[in-house]
């Protein structure tokens, strides 16, 4: 019971931590592409706020989700410790999707990888 009540106190603490950024996913990538220097602003900044909206909406989800199954499965007698792990791994994935969509298809990232695979002269 203790493992599961610090793998949902994690989760909590890291949807709240981290929402305001996914929130503001567009700017967020963009500072992110200042501080690498990858170059130009991030080109996509109105759809990477919806999607972080969507990102947002799904960690909650997660997280509420958790809380109802642990508890009751906590309550049953059964092992809850899986379940803010298989939360946890869903928003995740969420998360990584829609950063690999974003960024991958960015015209501005790739031509910042171009330039690091060509040779300097």
């Amino acid at each position: 019971m203790a493992l599961t009540v610090g793998l949902l106190a994690f989760g909590a603490a890291s949807v709240l931590a981290e929402f305001a950024t996914i929130a503001n996913l567009g700017a967020s990538i963009g500072e992110l592409y200042r501080l690498q220097g990858i170059g130009a602003v991030f080109g996509a900044e109105e759809l990477a706020d919806r999607l972080g909206f969507v990102v947002n909406v799904i960690r909650v989800a997660a997280l509420i989700w958790a809380f109802v199954e642990s508890i009751r499965r906590i309550r049953s007698g059964r092992l809850a410790f899986w379940v803010p792990l298989v939360a946890g791994v869903v928003a995740t994935f969420a998360f990584a999707a829609v950063m690999i969509a974003l960024v991958g298809s960015d015209p501005v990232f790739h031509e910042y990888v171009r330039g690091l695979s060509s040779p300097q002269g």
